[in-house]
């Protein structure tokens, strides 16, 4: 068996099926036992397509809504969605509320930071963009 203490630092998920995919959330945990955490309310800060949900976090009574997947050429819809997953886990509450006020106040820094998260619309490259030495911006986000 083989152990590790490194934490995974990106995830993507893609839609492969003609039906419509509603992400409300995801829970990463790492062999470390680390937690990391996304919901659907990022992509809907970032005007993708969403939908409210009944769906609670768990141990909250948030309600965050879903955000629309789908691998049909014909819809605006995206297909897959990668994040940093180190970006959407403060570990504290304090730096939890800074980022938040930080995303609400400068969206492109969530919304236009590839590296940070991203939508994608049928382009396969097996690559996800990650961090080198600085964020970069495009002008579709």
């Amino acid at each position: 068996m083989i152990e590790t203490r490194i934490s995974p630092e990106y995830i993507r998920l893609s839609s492969t099926a003609a039906e419509l995919l509603c992400l409300v959330y995801v829970s990463v945990t790492a062999a470390s036992g680390d937690l990391r955490h996304w919901n659907g309310g990022f992509g809907k800060q970032c005007d993708k397509p969403w939908y409210p949900s009944s769906a609670l976090l768990p141990g909250t009574d948030q309600r965050p809504p879903c955000v629309w997947l789908n691998a049909v050429d014909t819809t605006p819809l995206r297909d897959g969605v990668s994040w940093h997953l180190t970006d959407f886990a403060p570990d504290t509450a304090p730096k939890a509320q800074t980022l938040g006020e930080q995303w609400q106040k400068f969206p492109n820094t969530l919304c236009r930071a590839l590296v940070r998260m991203q939508f994608w619309k049928r382009e396969f490259n097996p690559c996800i963009p990650y961090y080198k030495k600085s964020l970069i911006f495009t002008p579709e986000g």
